[in-house]
């Protein structure tokens, strides 16, 4: 079972939203706080089915890693999303470095065995939602 520690990301925290950004960090949405032990020891670190081509291995994840939870509204004050582009305020964001990952190819496995519209690189959800609000500003 993997050990963590969650860290709070408030629209405030730069540094943090630069890291992940910058990391392209591997980000699970749709995440409810209470779950996040599930999410962990369940999707990230247990086998998905039967077939081990598809399957992530029990390993996936380093013994004691960090998560960040972020909120929805701290997502739409950081990167100034309204309208249609914003998050619901409650909406919750899993996101883990990939540097707590055994095997970082592992985790585009990982990806499209579960879900690929929950899950996404940080960077990418970012860079997505920018470009929609320029549009919808413009």
């Amino acid at each position: 079972m993997v050990k963590y520690t969650k860290i709070d990301v408030a629209y405030t925290d730069d540094d943090i939203f630069d890291t992940l950004e910058n990391d392209s960090a591997f980000t699970l949405i749709g995440v409810l706080e209470n779950d996040i032990n599930l999410m962990i020891n369940k999707y990230l670190q247990d086998d998905l089915d039967d077939d081990p081509e598809d399957s992530i291995k029990v390993g996936g994840l380093k013994d004691d890693i960090v998560v960040y939870f972020i909120r929805g509204k701290d997502m739409n004050k950081k990167y100034h999303l309204e309208g249609t582009n914003a998050y619901r305020d409650e909406l919750g964001f899993l996101v883990v470095p990939r540097e707590y990952f055994n095997d970082v190819g592992m985790v585009d496995r990982f990806r499209r065995a579960i879900d690929p519209v929950r899950l996404r690189w940080f960077d990418d959800l970012v860079e997505n939602h920018r470009r929609k609000q320029f549009k919808i500003v413009t």
